[in-house]
């Protein structure tokens, strides 16, 4: 039996407008969290002129702290989202001159190295 008047059907009637309101709400974040990953890797395919989305990225970055220590770490991405287990960082041996490109040539060895064996 529900009530059909009085200010136990004005509560009925709120308690409906508020689940209601959740479960928009519920969706509208769903479709947020969505849009988060898969607008920006749209952007991406749109800039690189790629024929389809990229599924799998990684992000490599060389620095240098104070000048003199070059480190480099990579972050690896899979659908759009980040995949923590697989970031890397490197400490980079100067052993050549700064100029070159192999300091980003050994770093991005060394990932390719250590991610394609975690995968088998």
């Amino acid at each position: 039996m529900l009530p059909q008047r009085g200010e136990r059907s004005k509560l009925l009637a709120m308690a409906k407008r508020n689940a209601f309101h959740l479960i928009e709400e519920k969706k509208l974040a769903h479709l947020r969290k969505a849009n988060r990953t898969i607008f920006p890797i749209q952007e991406l395919k749109e800039s690189l002129g790629l024929a389809k989305l990229p599924r799998k990225i990684v992000c490599m970055d060389i620095s240098t702290i104070q000048g003199t220590d070059t480190v480099s770490s990579a972050v690896y991405f899979e659908n759009g989202k980040a995949k923590k287990k697989y970031y890397r960082h490197y400490i980079i041996v100067p052993s050549i001159p700064k100029t070159t490109t192999l300091p980003c040539r050994k770093p991005s060895l060394a990932f390719w190295l250590s991610w394609n064996g975690s995968r088998r």
